[in-house]
C-alpha cells in the first residue's frame, strides 16, 4: 500500500487498533535519515564551508533556520495541533494530497482538504494580525 492512502495513515495513527501498521515510521525515519546531514553542514556543525551551490537557497536571500532562541509558543503548538488534526481527520499529509488530487483516486474529500488547507494558508497573515492587536504584541506573519 502507499502513502497517498488515507488508510495507511488511519492505520498508523490507529496506535492502539488491532490493525495498527507502523510502516509511516519507517518512512519518516528514513526522511530524517536523509536531512540530517544536510541540516547539520547548513548549521556548520560539520567544520566545512558550504559548496557554492549550497550557499544560499534558489528562491530566497539566505536559509530560514530556527535558532535555539526561537520559543516554543502557541503559534507553534496551535500550528502543530492543527497539521495534526488536519493529517488525521483528512488522512493525508498535503505532499499526498496534491498527488492525489492529480490522480483519478482524487475524491471531493480531497478537494476539501486541499481546500482547506489553502483557506488556513491565506487566512494565516490575518490571524497574525488580529492576534497581534489583540495581545498588544508585534507579532510577523511566516508567509
Amino acid at each position: 500500500m502507499h502513502r497517498t492512502t488515507s488508510l495507511q495513515v488511519a492505520g498508523f495513527l490507529s496506535i492502539a487498533h488491532p490493525a495498527w501498521d507502523p510502516s509511516l515510521m519507517f518512512v519518516m525515519a528514513a526522511a530524517i535519515g536523509v536531512s540530517i546531514l544536510p541540516f547539520q553542514h547548513l548549521l556548520g556543525r560539520l567544520g566545512k564551508p558550504l559548496p557554492a551551490l549550497c550557499a544560499k537557497p534558489l528562491v530566497e536571500q539566505a536559509y530560514c533556520l530556527p535558532s535555539n532562541a526561537t520559543p516554543v509558543d502557541w503559534r507553534l503548538l496551535l500550528g502543530g495541533v492543527l497539521f495534526g488534526a488536519g493529517w488525521g481527520l483528512g488522512g493525508l499529509c498535503p505532499g499526498p494530497a496534491l498527488v492525489v488530487a492529480a490522480s483519478p483516486a482524487a475524491t471531493a474529500g480531497t478537494w476539501v482538504y486541499l481546500g482547506g488547507l489553502a483557506a488556513g494558508l491565506a487566512a494565516e497573515p490575518l490571524v497574525t494580525r488580529l492576534a497581534a492587536r489583540l495581545t498588544g504584541t508585534r507579532l510577523q506573519a511566516l508567509s
